[in-house]
């Protein structure tokens, strides 16, 4: 989802994360998992920091 300014939504990152929780689930290789589980916690840091930006401008942040 991007927002009325054109960045993503913290639902987007969200959402991206827990995709790739699930991918890394799937994952047979631990060293994937891994990977992906590092993936999915960047994806959570750009949603923590695309909440952040929607506080600062005053909008509505809906929790996980």
């Amino acid at each position: 989802m991007i927002g009325t300014d054109g960045l993503r939504t913290p639902q987007y990152w969200r959402e991206r994360a827990a995709e790739a929780r699930e991918r890394g689930g799937e994952m047979l290789d631990e060293e994937a998992r891994l990977a992906m589980e590092n993936i999915a916690q960047m994806y959570e840091a750009l949603g923590e920091r695309a909440a952040r930006r929607e506080r600062a401008l005053g909008r509505p942040v809906p929790s996980n």
